[in-house]
Formats: C-alpha cells, sequence, structure tokens
C-alpha cells in the first residue's frame, strides 16, 4: 500500500491501517509527522468490535509505528482510546502501553544491530545480538496472542469472567517478555557484552549473523 497523495479522513479496513503504519515505521524524519496525519490513522477509534478497529490490529498499528517514531506512536494510541467504551477498554488501554514498549524494544535492537555492524563484532557479540532478537520475537509473539485474547473479550460469546481472566494472564505474560526486551536491548545500545552463557550458543550465533547480514551463515 502506498498513502495517497491527498489527505484522507479515515481508513475503513483495519488492514490499510496496518499496512499505513508499517509505511510510516520506515519514514524517518519531518515528513512523519505529516504522513501520519494524512493516512487517517489519528482518526481512527476502537469501537464495538463488529463495527471498528480489533484490538489485536491496533496494538499491531502501535507497536510497528513506534519501532521509528515513539512520540507518533503514543499519538496513535491516545487517538484509537477516544470514545471506545466498549466491554475490554481498560485490557485494550494496556494492551496499547505493552505494544509501545515492544516497539521501542524492536527499535532499541535495530540500532544495536547497526553499531555492531559497524563495529564489526565478535562471534560472542553476534551471539548476544541472537539472544537480543530471540526476546525482541518472544515478546512481538506474545503482545499478538494478547491482543487476540482481548479481542475474544470483546466478541466471544463464552464466559466473560474466564475470557477476561484469560487476557489478563496474557497481558502481564506479553508486558513482562516486552519489560525485559526492552531493557535489555536498550542495554546493548550502550555495551553489547558477551551472552550469560554457552547453552544454544550455536542457534544464538545464526540468529546474530541473520540480525547483521540478512543471510544464514553456512
Amino acid at each position: 500500500m502506498t498513502l495517497a497523495a491527498a489527505p484522507t479522513t479515515s481508513i475503513a479496513a483495519p488492514v490499510d491501517a496496518v499496512d499505513a503504519a508499517r509505511v510510516l515505521g520506515g519514514c524517518r524524519g519531518p515528513g512523519a509527522s505529516a504522513r501520519l496525519r494524512e493516512s487517517g490513522l489519528l482518526d481512527l477509534t476502537l469501537l464495538p468490535a463488529e463495527a471498528g478497529v480489533m484490538p489485536s490490529t491496533a496494538a499491531e498499528v502501535v507497536r510497528t509505528v513506534a519501532v521509528s517514531h515513539l512520540a507518533l506512536a503514543r499519538s496513535v494510541r491516545r487517538a484509537l482510546l477516544v470514545g471506545d467504551h466498549a466491554v475490554g477498554h481498560d485490557l485494550v488501554a494496556r494492551l496499547l502501553d505493552i505494544a509501545l514498549e515492544a516497539g521501542s524494544a524492536a527499535a532499541a535492537l535495530h540500532g544495536a544491530v547497526a553499531a555492531a555492524r559497524d563495529d564489526r563484532r565478535s562471534a560472542g557479540a553476534r551471539r548476544r545480538l541472537g539472544e537480543l532478537s530471540v526476546a525482541v520475537a518472544a515478546a512481538e509473539s506474545t503482545l499478538a496472542a494478547a491482543g487476540s485474547a482481548v479481542d475474544a473479550v470483546r466478541t466471544s460469546a463464552d464466559d466473560p469472567a474466564l475470557l477476561g481472566d484469560e487476557a489478563v494472564v496474557a497481558l502481564s505474560t506479553a508486558s513482562v517478555l516486552a519489560s525485559r526486551a526492552a531493557a535489555d536491548t536498550s542495554h546493548a545500545l550502550i555495551d553489547l557484552g558477551e551472552p550469560d552463557g554457552p547453552e544454544g550458543a550455536d542457534d544464538l550465533d545464526v540468529l546474530g549473523v541473520w540480525a547483521l547480514t540478512g543471510r544464514v551463515a553456512g
């Protein structure tokens, strides 16, 4: 998807919102704010599930924009929550907070990879990048699962108390992993260091090489 030259007032389909977020996530510099306004993302609201943007989609939008533009992602988060009084509103708000943290972790990982590539880091640093890649991937996967759990609270006819508990557990899991990933990747921007131990070193080295070069070593 490419953003239209003329400003739009809304994006009707959630998949369009995700595509627009990915475009914006790769746009750096002063043009990003204008492109965000033109995309219509700031006009999105979370309505009752059958009529609006699903929480899982909203989290994907926020996470993707946060990778390159954290301040803009916060604006999108606020816009998504305006007027949302459907069941599970508090769960959606927490989900979007976790999405911001997961996006920040991914951004820090990108920065650490760039620094390691420039400095021709050691095999130990490559394994550390592999370890961080796993942490970010785990955070993103559990965020997606939490989004689906929150979707179920708002759409399913099953026991609402049980669905609510399941969503809280999914959100708590995602929150722990996103917080740890954000802390570890932020630290890696300063000092990659060495991994904690040798276990899984071969796989971690493969993942580190992939992060640095986009290829898997033979």
